[in-house]
């Protein structure tokens, strides 16, 4: 049996429809949700060029020789870090993960 609608009805469902949808992906999304956010300000550092460690030590109002003593590495090869010279090694870049407060994995930059 098919059933006919009017417009405003078949409106009307199609609103409800997408409505369910929406809803239905926002519990997804809650539901895998880490809580990790990325501040706005990191994210337009990034996109300029900054190396993900610089962005954040920035935003966290931070200077080289700020970071570096709080991660208690040198300046040095925090340098050599934030301007790509260097990956560090796990022990530098857990050190600043700490010190930045930030999971490991978002101070890893995107390769092009």
């Amino acid at each position: 049996m098919r059933v006919a609608f009017t417009r405003q009805a078949r409106k009307l469902l199609e609103e409800r429809i997408e409505d369910r949808v929406a809803r239905v992906a926002l519990i997804q999304a809650r539901l895998a949700d880490d809580g990790t956010r990325i501040p706005l300000e990191v994210v337009k550092a990034e996109i300029g060029g900054a190396h993900p460690v610089a962005a954040w030590r920035t935003y966290r109002g931070l200077t080289v020789a700020g970071l570096a003593e709080k991660a208690g590495i040198n300046e040095g090869r925090l340098s050599e870090i934030e301007n790509g010279r260097t990956a560090g090694d796990a022990d530098a870049q857990r050190a600043l993960s700490e010190a930045l407060d930030v999971p490991a994995d978002l101070l890893i930059p995107e390769k092009a």
